[in-house]
């Protein structure tokens, strides 16, 4: 049904050097991870049939695959992203020097995937994030992002569709069957994982604006509260 309001609609995918996607595969979490949303639209993309053209000249919209969440730190494990915009930027260069329609629109029908805190600021910390700003070569652009408020934010400032985190369907699928939805429901607020960036950032100040924090404070002795401050890739059976 989907297909058939779209049924005029026509994207071209860039075929970009491997560099800029698929050598980040490599490590198996890149395509499985909170962030992996980049990934996972580009793939579907591919495999679209009746919405994606090979002929640029019919497009509608340009998609440019460019994982950035793929390059995860050694010291955290979380996704480093203080790559991205120099990647981005490369494949901007590549693509607008090899054809003629980033010109023609400055980049207003290319389409980009930032699936991570705050968009395309392209940083994990607010305040970093907001000093950053969206880097002008893609303020033309139209960003599908997970980072999302309704008020009005810099890194907001931009084209933007707003899309849920990644949650691979085939994990989904294993827990629902192991853990049917008739069973019972007496938890009202459920967090697993970290509260803060940094043990010694108790205060929460720097990271995700003392809301966890302040439920952690408050309700940690709280029965109806299941609040564990570990990560663990099992959470969804703890759901």
């Amino acid at each position: 049904m989907w297909t058939a309001a779209f049924k005029d609609l026509k994207i071209f995918i860039y075929e970009l050097p491997s560099e800029y996607n698929e050598d980040w595969l490599s490590n198996k979490r890149c395509s499985n991870h909170l962030f992996a949303s980049e990934v996972a639209i580009h793939r579907a993309l591919m495999n679209t049939y009746d919405l994606r053209t090979f002929d640029p000249y019919e497009a509608d919209f340009f998609f440019v695959p460019v994982y950035v969440s793929c390059n995860f730190s050694t010291v955290n494990g979380f996704p480093a992203i203080g790559h991205a915009r120099s990647l981005i930027s490369s494949a901007i260069q590549l693509i607008s020097s090899n054809y003629p329609f980033w010109n023609r629109t400055q980049g207003s029908d290319h389409i980009f995937v930032a699936s991570h805190d705050y968009g395309a600021c392209f940083h994990a910390m607010e305040d970093r994030a907001i000093d950053d700003g969206i880097p002008d070569f893609m303020k033309n652009s139209i960003i599908l992002q997970t980072f999302g408020v309704n008020y009005k934010h810099p890194c907001q400032d931009v084209e933007h569709v707003v899309i849920p985190p990644y949650i691979p369907p085939e994990s989904v699928r294993n827990t629902l069957e192991k853990s049917p939805l008739t069973g019972n429901r007496d938890i009202m607020v459920f967090f697993r994982g970290k509260m803060e960036v940094h043990p010694k950032n108790v205060s929460g100040k720097f990271y995700g604006k003392k809301v966890r924090t302040e439920i952690w404070r408050r309700y940690n002795g709280d029965q109806r509260f299941y609040l564990q401050r570990q990560r663990f890739a099992g959470y969804q059976s703890e759901i």
